[in-house]
């Protein structure tokens, strides 16, 4: 069980927030003129994305977890923000785009289990630091920045060096810990600068 302290311990996450919806079991998928529907017999529509996941599991043991991402002001979007919110996240910092949809995956869950996706990322392709107030973001005792490799519009190309990742250099306090292999060294310095201790 958490201190007080701890549970007083500002937490706050970056990264991608996305709608999943569950359906299955899937024997084959629809192939056009051929056999264009199929059935299945469960559906389930959940939050997801390392925005989503991470801060849910801490609200649940009780720490106090902000988030910053975006979704589009559709329903999709209102529907996450509400899910988090029931569990205690607190989700203000999340941008709402009147011109990007929410990201969404259909995940095909298959009769042994297997799960195969169809992805809409949506807001994900225009996410930036000018999406955050960074002054807010880096108020916090821990930083965690999640789902680093698909966010193109704040961590420029996927798949720099470790080098690169460890530019990051000393600044508010907080401790990092996030997915930061993919970051380019020029791209979202914004957030890495603040990181005292990086683990990646």
């Amino acid at each position: 069980m958490q201190t007080e302290a701890e549970a007083m311990k500002k937490i706050h996450c970056v990264g991608v927030l996305v709608v999943d919806l569950l359906s299955g079991p899937i024997k084959q998928y629809p192939v056009p003129r051929v056999a264009t529907q199929i059935n299945t017999e469960s559906i389930r529509i959940m939050p997801g994305g390392g925005a989503a996941n991470t801060p849910s599991a801490l609200a649940r043991m009780g720490l106090g977890v902000s988030v910053f991402s975006k979704v589009g002001d559709d329903f999709t979007g209102d529907f996450v923000r509400r899910e988090l919110g029931k569990l205690g996240v607190e989700t203000s910092g999340i941008c709402v785009s009147p011109r990007d949809s929410t990201p969404f995956t259909f995940v095909g869950i298959h009769c042994d289990g297997e799960r195969t996706f169809i992805h809409t990322p949506g807001a994900n392709v225009t996410f930036g630091l000018s999406d955050l107030d960074l002054d807010r973001v880096l108020a916090a005792d821990y930083l965690l920045y999640q789902d680093a490799w698909v966010l193109a519009a704040l961590d420029g190309e996927p798949g720099a060096s470790d080098g690169d990742a460890e530019a990051g250099g000393r600044g508010s306090g907080a401790s990092g810990i996030g997915d930061l292999k993919h970051i380019r060294a020029e791209r979202a310095r914004g957030i890495r600068r603040s990181v005292e201790n990086t683990i990646a």
